[in-house]
């Protein structure tokens, strides 16, 4: 009670206390909607929510305890053991983990998490059978070849970065090994798809999803360079779209599109947006926009959280026949293809495309 009372007495703690009370009202809406006790819509609610969101003032950000900064960057000593080398490689300033970006890190820890109950073997006794025995648990029953693969290469990398930095001997025991490799992906999205995606699209509503893969399919962008990503504020990145504690970057944003439809993205080369049909036609349809993002959730009235994005396209895909195993992340062609012209880029789906 006493730290609330602190905190309203200055003007950025009653703003934050004000946006929590909002946040807490919206969510007693949501909880009488799924108890049955509200006339409010699920949709209604959840509209209202985002809306009350977006308007947020962000909170205040509190320095961390003493120490806890220090600790982050105070590499731990080495122990030995794969438990040890897995808490060195994520503390350890020198190591590569420092480098990725927010989202590549969190997919890092999640595979770091299923080596994890192995951390108690000592690195001197893992050996290539025991490595052998670790990957045929991975693949099991059900054939995970593709998760397997991604545990092998994650150890890989720890055993690189601990030869280089811990005198660790992994790197040894793993130089000669070799593993099952998963199939690559054989599936495309063709230009018929594209197309019924974004007519179905715009039938539902969702013209973000049809101009998103208009930009995926014809200019070769990768989902994340669509749609952008949401990463903690204290990432690195500067962005003025702030909804709470997360920051949104990387995203098409009408500033990099000019009035002749050029795409211009850093050091990235320009990109002739006239030359693409779909992607011209989107924009036509849209109509060209001063700032901000390009593809805009209509539910939330901001960029897609990964996981919306992926939820409302394949809602999408599905109205509109498109095959189960054929994904988003299809939308792109191989990377010989990408290297060509757009004048000059087979048709996907002929036989010279393949």
């Amino acid at each position: 009670m006493s730290e609330l009372l602190r905190m309203a007495k200055s003007p950025k703690g009653r703003a934050f206390l004000l946006g929590e009370l909002e946040l807490m009202e919206e969510l007693s809406k949501h909880v009488r909607v799924a108890l049955g006790e509200s006339d409010i819509r699920p949709e209604q609610a959840d509209a209202n929510r985002t809306v009350k969101r977006a308007r947020r003032p962000a909170p205040v950000i509190q320095e961390p305890p003493q120490g806890e900064t220090d600790q982050k960057n105070d590499p731990r000593p080495f122990d030995g053991t794969l438990g040890g080398l897995i808490a060195c490689y994520k503390t350890d300033p020198d190591s590569p983990f420092q480098q990725i970006q927010f989202n590549t890190r969190e997919n890092y820890l999640s595979l770091l998490r299923r080596i994890e109950p192995h951390g108690a073997e000592k690195i001197s006794d893992i050996n290539a059978r025991t490595l052998r025995r670790w990957h045929e648990s991975w693949v099991g029953r059900e054939k995970r070849v593709a998760m397997a693969h991604s545990l092998m290469t994650m150890l890989r990398g720890m055993a690189t970065f601990g030869a280089t930095i811990l005198e660790s001997t992994l790197k040894v025991t793993l130089h000669d090994l070799n593993f099952e490799m998963p199939k690559a992906r054989a599936k495309r999205l063709t230009m018929e798809h594209a197309n019924l995606i974004r007519a179905k699209a715009h039938e539902m509503r969702l013209h973000s999803v049809a101009i998103a893969q208009a930009f995926q399919f014809e200019c070769k962008l990768k989902q994340k360079d669509t749609i952008g990503e949401w990463v903690p504020v204290s990432e690195s990145g500067v962005s003025d779209v702030i909804d709470g504690n997360e920051k949104w970057i990387r995203g098409l944003r009408w500033e990099e599109i000019d009035e002749k439809l050029i795409l211009r993205r850093g050091k990235q080369p320009e990109v002739d947006l006239k030359l693409y049909p779909m992607v011209r036609e989107e924009l036509e349809q849209m109509g060209r926009k001063a700032s901000g993002p390009v593809i805009v959730y209509e539910r939330s009235r901001l960029p897609y959280q990964t996981y919306q994005f992926r939820r409302e396209w394949r809602k999408v895909a599905d109205a509109a026949g498109i095959p189960k195993d054929v994904m988003n992340m299809d939308s792109r062609a191989p990377a010989r293809l990408d290297r060509l012209a757009p004048s000059h880029r087979p048709e996907r789906g002929t036989e010279s495309a393949r």
